[in-house]
Protein backbone atom coordinates (compact mmCIF):
# COMPACT_ATOMS: atom_id res chain seq x y z
CA UNK A 1 0.00 0.00 0.00
CA UNK A 2 2.89 2.33 0.83
CA UNK A 3 4.51 1.69 -2.58
CA UNK A 4 1.28 2.54 -4.40
CA UNK A 5 1.13 5.90 -2.55
CA UNK A 6 4.68 6.83 -3.59
CA UNK A 7 4.03 6.04 -7.26
CA UNK A 8 0.79 8.05 -7.25
CA UNK A 9 2.49 11.09 -5.71
CA UNK A 10 5.21 11.02 -8.38
CA UNK A 11 2.64 10.98 -11.17
CA UNK A 12 0.79 13.95 -9.65
CA UNK A 13 3.98 16.02 -9.46
CA UNK A 14 4.93 15.18 -13.07
CA UNK A 15 1.52 16.18 -14.38
CA UNK A 16 1.64 19.45 -12.42
CA UNK A 17 5.00 20.45 -13.85
CA UNK A 18 3.79 19.64 -17.36
CA UNK A 19 0.80 21.93 -16.90
CA UNK A 20 2.98 24.81 -15.66
CA UNK A 21 5.30 24.42 -18.64
CA UNK A 22 2.46 24.45 -21.13
CA UNK A 23 0.52 27.41 -19.58
CA UNK A 24 2.51 30.23 -18.02
CA UNK A 25 0.43 31.47 -15.03
CA UNK A 26 2.69 34.54 -14.55
CA UNK A 27 2.29 35.94 -18.08
CA UNK A 28 5.03 36.85 -20.57
CA UNK A 29 7.98 34.62 -21.43
CA UNK A 30 8.64 32.71 -18.30
CA UNK A 31 11.82 31.11 -19.64
CA UNK A 32 13.42 34.34 -20.92
CA UNK A 33 15.65 35.00 -17.87
CA UNK A 34 16.83 31.40 -18.02
CA UNK A 35 17.52 31.58 -21.75
CA UNK A 36 19.40 34.83 -21.25
CA UNK A 37 21.66 33.28 -18.71
CA UNK A 38 22.33 30.38 -21.06
CA UNK A 39 23.16 32.71 -23.97
CA UNK A 40 25.58 34.67 -21.81
CA UNK A 41 27.50 31.54 -20.98
CA UNK A 42 27.51 30.51 -24.65
CA UNK A 43 29.04 33.86 -25.63
CA UNK A 44 31.79 33.60 -23.04
CA UNK A 45 32.62 30.09 -24.18
CA UNK A 46 33.02 31.24 -27.78
CA UNK A 47 35.23 34.27 -27.15
CA UNK A 48 38.63 34.25 -28.92
CA UNK A 49 41.76 34.53 -26.83
CA UNK A 50 44.53 37.06 -27.45
CA UNK A 51 47.56 36.30 -29.59
CA UNK A 52 50.53 38.51 -28.80
CA UNK A 53 54.29 38.15 -28.46
CA UNK A 54 53.96 39.06 -24.78
CA UNK A 55 52.30 35.70 -24.22
CA UNK A 56 55.22 33.39 -24.68
CA UNK A 57 57.44 31.26 -22.52
CA UNK A 58 60.61 31.22 -24.66
CA UNK A 59 61.54 34.88 -25.03
CA UNK A 60 64.15 34.44 -27.76
CA UNK A 61 61.85 32.55 -30.10
CA UNK A 62 59.74 34.16 -32.79
CA UNK A 63 56.23 32.97 -32.08
CA UNK A 64 54.07 35.45 -34.03
CA UNK A 65 53.78 36.30 -37.66
CA UNK A 66 51.50 36.27 -40.65
CA UNK A 67 50.33 33.06 -42.35
CA UNK A 68 52.54 33.87 -45.32
CA UNK A 69 55.57 33.45 -43.07
CA UNK A 70 54.70 30.00 -41.79
CA UNK A 71 53.03 28.30 -44.75
CA UNK A 72 55.60 26.70 -47.06
CA UNK A 73 55.36 25.11 -50.47
CA UNK A 74 55.25 21.32 -50.74
CA UNK A 75 57.88 19.98 -53.15
CA UNK A 76 60.40 17.29 -54.04
CA UNK A 77 62.78 16.45 -51.21
CA UNK A 78 65.83 14.23 -50.88
CA UNK A 79 67.74 12.62 -48.07
CA UNK A 80 70.65 10.21 -48.40
CA UNK A 81 73.31 8.30 -46.47
CA UNK A 82 76.49 7.11 -48.21
CA UNK A 83 78.57 4.30 -46.69
CA UNK A 84 81.64 2.34 -47.78
CA UNK A 85 81.28 -1.02 -49.52
CA UNK A 86 83.76 -3.88 -49.63
CA UNK A 87 83.73 -7.37 -51.16
CA UNK A 88 86.38 -9.96 -50.36
CA UNK A 89 86.73 -12.28 -53.38
CA UNK A 90 88.90 -15.26 -52.42
CA UNK A 91 91.85 -15.98 -54.70
CA UNK A 92 91.84 -19.31 -56.48
CA UNK A 93 94.31 -21.26 -58.58
CA UNK A 94 93.47 -24.30 -60.68
CA UNK A 95 95.56 -26.87 -62.57
CA UNK A 96 94.15 -29.65 -64.69
CA UNK A 97 96.67 -32.19 -66.02
CA UNK A 98 95.95 -34.76 -68.73
CA UNK A 99 98.30 -37.35 -70.17
CA UNK A 100 99.14 -41.04 -70.50
CA UNK A 101 95.49 -42.01 -69.94
CA UNK A 102 95.60 -40.15 -66.62
CA UNK A 103 93.65 -37.17 -65.37
CA UNK A 104 94.43 -34.98 -62.36
CA UNK A 105 92.86 -31.75 -61.16
CA UNK A 106 93.89 -29.59 -58.22
CA UNK A 107 92.48 -26.26 -57.02
CA UNK A 108 93.39 -24.00 -54.12
CA UNK A 109 90.97 -21.35 -52.85
CA UNK A 110 91.96 -18.60 -50.45
CA UNK A 111 95.30 -17.15 -49.36
CA UNK A 112 97.68 -19.72 -47.96
CA UNK A 113 95.68 -22.63 -49.41
CA UNK A 114 97.67 -25.50 -50.90
CA UNK A 115 96.57 -28.46 -53.00
CA UNK A 116 99.25 -31.04 -53.67
CA UNK A 117 98.20 -34.28 -55.33
CA UNK A 118 100.82 -37.02 -54.99
CA UNK A 119 100.16 -39.86 -57.41
CA UNK A 120 103.61 -41.44 -57.31
CA UNK A 121 102.19 -44.47 -55.51
CA UNK A 122 99.73 -45.17 -58.34
CA UNK A 123 100.13 -46.76 -61.76
CA UNK A 124 100.22 -43.38 -63.43
CA UNK A 125 103.49 -42.94 -65.25
CA UNK A 126 105.40 -40.82 -67.66
CA UNK A 127 106.86 -43.81 -69.46
CA UNK A 128 109.98 -43.64 -71.64
CA UNK A 129 110.08 -46.89 -73.60
CA UNK A 130 111.13 -47.37 -77.20
CA UNK A 131 108.16 -49.69 -77.81
CA UNK A 132 105.64 -47.02 -76.73
CA UNK A 133 107.08 -43.54 -77.33
CA UNK A 134 109.53 -44.50 -80.02
CA UNK A 135 112.99 -43.18 -80.75
CA UNK A 136 113.47 -39.62 -81.99
CA UNK A 137 116.42 -37.59 -83.22
CA UNK A 138 117.64 -34.21 -82.01
CA UNK A 139 114.80 -32.51 -83.94
CA UNK A 140 112.16 -34.71 -82.26
CA UNK A 141 111.62 -36.52 -85.55
CA UNK A 142 110.82 -40.20 -85.30
CA UNK A 143 113.64 -42.57 -86.29
CA UNK A 144 113.07 -46.00 -87.75
CA UNK A 145 114.25 -48.43 -85.10
CA UNK A 146 115.55 -50.90 -87.67
CA UNK A 147 118.06 -48.46 -89.19
CA UNK A 148 118.90 -46.02 -86.39
CA UNK A 149 122.25 -47.66 -85.59
CA UNK A 150 123.51 -47.16 -89.12
CA UNK A 151 123.78 -43.38 -88.63
CA UNK A 152 127.10 -42.81 -86.85
CA UNK A 153 127.38 -40.01 -84.28
CA UNK A 154 123.67 -39.34 -84.25
CA UNK A 155 122.13 -38.26 -80.94
CA UNK A 156 119.01 -40.25 -80.31
CA UNK A 157 116.32 -40.04 -77.64
CA UNK A 158 113.44 -42.11 -76.32
CA UNK A 159 110.23 -40.13 -76.29
CA UNK A 160 107.58 -40.31 -73.57
CA UNK A 161 104.57 -42.40 -74.45
CA UNK A 162 102.15 -39.46 -74.57
CA UNK A 163 101.92 -35.71 -74.91
CA UNK A 164 100.73 -33.88 -71.80
CA UNK A 165 98.21 -31.09 -71.46
CA UNK A 166 97.93 -28.58 -68.61
CA UNK A 167 94.83 -26.38 -68.34
CA UNK A 168 95.24 -23.45 -65.96
CA UNK A 169 93.04 -20.70 -64.59
CA UNK A 170 93.24 -18.25 -61.70
CA UNK A 171 91.94 -14.89 -60.54
CA UNK A 172 95.40 -13.71 -59.45
CA UNK A 173 98.70 -13.28 -61.32
CA UNK A 174 100.40 -16.66 -61.41
CA UNK A 175 103.04 -18.84 -63.08
CA UNK A 176 103.12 -22.41 -64.32
CA UNK A 177 106.15 -24.59 -63.73
CA UNK A 178 107.40 -28.07 -64.52
CA UNK A 179 110.21 -29.59 -62.46
CA UNK A 180 111.75 -33.04 -62.41
CA UNK A 181 114.30 -34.90 -60.38
CA UNK A 182 117.14 -36.61 -62.15
CA UNK A 183 116.21 -40.16 -63.06
CA UNK A 184 118.43 -42.60 -61.19
CA UNK A 185 119.47 -46.06 -62.39
CA UNK A 186 117.68 -48.67 -60.29
CA UNK A 187 120.88 -50.71 -59.88
CA UNK A 188 123.42 -47.90 -59.54
CA UNK A 189 122.36 -44.61 -57.97
CA UNK A 190 125.47 -42.95 -59.33
CA UNK A 191 124.15 -43.31 -62.89
CA UNK A 192 121.57 -40.65 -63.76
CA UNK A 193 119.90 -39.03 -66.71
CA UNK A 194 117.83 -35.87 -67.22
CA UNK A 195 114.43 -35.36 -68.81
CA UNK A 196 114.18 -32.97 -71.76
CA UNK A 197 110.97 -31.05 -72.49
CA UNK A 198 109.39 -28.96 -75.20
CA UNK A 199 106.37 -26.82 -74.38
CA UNK A 200 103.90 -24.75 -76.39
CA UNK A 201 100.89 -22.64 -75.49
CA UNK A 202 97.61 -23.40 -77.28
CA UNK A 203 99.03 -25.15 -80.37
CA UNK A 204 100.50 -28.67 -80.03
CA UNK A 205 102.30 -28.30 -83.38
CA UNK A 206 104.23 -25.11 -82.65
CA UNK A 207 106.82 -26.40 -80.22
CA UNK A 208 109.22 -24.06 -78.48
CA UNK A 209 112.59 -24.57 -76.80
CA UNK A 210 114.28 -27.68 -75.55
CA UNK A 211 114.48 -27.52 -71.77
CA UNK A 212 116.49 -29.82 -69.56
CA UNK A 213 114.64 -30.42 -66.30
CA UNK A 214 115.64 -29.23 -63.64
CA UNK A 215 112.76 -26.87 -63.74
CA UNK A 216 110.97 -24.66 -66.20
CA UNK A 217 108.74 -21.71 -65.30
CA UNK A 218 106.56 -19.59 -67.56
CA UNK A 219 106.43 -15.83 -67.54
CA UNK A 220 103.77 -14.23 -65.36
CA UNK A 221 100.29 -15.22 -66.50
CA UNK A 222 97.27 -12.93 -66.51
CA UNK A 223 94.36 -13.45 -64.10
CA UNK A 224 90.96 -14.53 -65.47
CA UNK A 225 92.49 -15.87 -68.68
CA UNK A 226 92.32 -19.61 -69.35
CA UNK A 227 95.66 -21.08 -70.43
CA UNK A 228 96.51 -24.39 -72.06
CA UNK A 229 100.06 -25.71 -72.37
CA UNK A 230 101.04 -28.78 -74.37
CA UNK A 231 104.22 -30.62 -73.45
CA UNK A 232 106.30 -33.47 -74.75
CA UNK A 233 109.25 -35.18 -73.09
CA UNK A 234 112.23 -37.34 -73.97
CA UNK A 235 115.35 -38.83 -72.35
CA UNK A 236 118.75 -39.43 -74.02
CA UNK A 237 119.35 -42.86 -75.54
CA UNK A 238 122.75 -42.44 -77.17
CA UNK A 239 125.60 -43.18 -74.76
CA UNK A 240 123.31 -44.17 -71.89
CA UNK A 241 123.78 -47.31 -69.79
CA UNK A 242 120.98 -49.79 -70.30
CA UNK A 243 118.52 -50.51 -67.49
CA UNK A 244 115.67 -48.94 -65.59
CA UNK A 245 115.73 -45.37 -64.32
CA UNK A 246 113.30 -43.81 -61.89
CA UNK A 247 112.46 -40.29 -60.74
CA UNK A 248 109.47 -38.01 -60.53
CA UNK A 249 108.07 -34.93 -62.23
CA UNK A 250 105.88 -32.17 -60.82
CA UNK A 251 103.50 -29.84 -62.62
CA UNK A 252 102.62 -26.82 -60.51
CA UNK A 253 101.02 -23.39 -60.54
CA UNK A 254 101.70 -20.72 -57.94
CA UNK A 255 100.65 -17.14 -57.34
CA UNK A 256 103.18 -14.44 -58.16
CA UNK A 257 102.02 -11.97 -55.53
CA UNK A 258 99.68 -12.20 -52.58
CA UNK A 259 96.80 -9.74 -53.06
CA UNK A 260 96.05 -7.24 -50.30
Amino acid sequence: MKKLFVVTLALVLLLGLTAIASANPFGGDYWAPYNQRVNVFDAIGQMQGLIHKDYRTIHNAKVTGGMGEIIYDQGVQDVSVTINTRANIPCYLELELIGNAGYSKVKSIGPGADAHLDRTGESHWMLFDSKFGGIVDADWEEVNVSVFSSVPGQNLFIQACDYWTANLRANIPFMFSVSATEMVHVDDDEVKLSILMQITPDDPFAWEGDYELGSFTTAELTPLVDYTYYMRFRVPFTGILAGGYEGDITFAAASVTIPN
